[in-house]
């Protein structure tokens, strides 16, 4: 198996370590003086990321693997970032005023959210206006107009090159995805249909559920089309584009009729065109 496109833990927690110091000194112009690593491999956390701060250990960043292919995972790193550089000022380092103006000053708020298929999509943008697009695994970002300044040709990060090993791991991933597609069953009110072992995990069986991590989920087409009738619903597959969408932090204020616009960028103050009054001139309110 090649060395290069499936690496072990050391490797890959020196690769991290290495683009978590090149991020510290690009956006924030300080160094990253201790350790970065991912969670483990086989960890299934809750978090994107973390910094540990034992009281007689150095402190500890740790970032999880399968995000590094994707748009926000340095988002998640500045986001990190910003708490290990208020803890080494001897500041509280929680999510607080100061964290959220550092944050608007180096791009950390906000996340590319990902509720199915991860692999299938990048965040590309602008390189003149910064405007930010959804590209779809295959499609040629280089022949895409920009709808705001209309310059042909998006770009994708590529993160120091780094991702480009990443972005190959995930060839595998999008293959299987797309090969071999599963379903779930939407229900009429929005719900999920609820899988069997979450309603054995239940001490009252519901058979409806509201997320995807506990829905019925199928590779058989047909067992899913019955159910979809039994219940009136209908088939979805498990990895849709409905379920893709990039939050939006950043406040703007048009001034002359006061609209609200939520941007995925801080740095977009003089590239704005407000959606009502057509106005150009916005205040920056900060994050949400």
């Amino acid at each position: 198996m090649n060395d290069n496109l499936f690496l072990t833990q050391e490797k890959a927690n020196k690769l991290v370590d290495g683009y978590v110091k090149k991020v510290a000194l690009k956006d924030f112009q300080r160094p990253f003086l201790h350790q970065a690593k991912f969670f483990p491999f086989q960890a299934h956390t809750g978090t994107a990321g973390q910094v540990r701060f034992p009281r007689e250990n150095p402190p500890v960043m740790e970032l999880y693997a399968r995000h590094f292919a994707s748009p926000r995972f340095i988002k998640t790193v500045r986001h990190e970032l910003i708490h290990y550089f208020l803890f080494m000022d001897k500041k509280p380092h929680g999510h607080n005023k100061e964290f959220k103006e550092w944050s608007c000053r180096v791009d950390a708020g906000g996340t590319y959210h990902h509720e199915g298929d991860e692999f299938l999509y990048f965040r590309g943008y602008c390189p003149v206006c910064g405007e930010i697009k959804r590209i779809r695994y295959g499609d040629d970002e280089k022949q895409m107009t920009c709808s705001k300044c209309k310059h042909l040709g998006f770009e994708i990060d590529n993160l120091f090159g780094m991702n480009e090993i990443w972005i190959k791991q995930a060839d595998t991933a999008r293959k299987n995805i797309i090969d071999n597609p599963r379903y779930i069953v939407l229900l009429p009110d929005g719900s999920y249909l609820r899988s069997e072992m979450s309603q054995l995990l239940l001490k009252v069986p519901k058979e409806t559920t509201s997320t995807m991590r506990s829905a019925y989920v199928t590779s058989n087409l047909s067992k899913a089309l019955k159910r979809a009738k039994r219940y009136s619903g209908q088939v979805k597959k498990y990895y849709t584009a409905d379920h893709e969408f990039i939050e939006s932090p950043y406040i703007y204020q048009c001034k002359e009729c006061k609209r609200i616009e939520r941007k995925d960028s801080p740095f977009l103050l003089n590239h704005l065109v407000c959606g009502r009054c057509k106005g150009e001139i916005f205040i920056f309110k900060g994050i949400k």
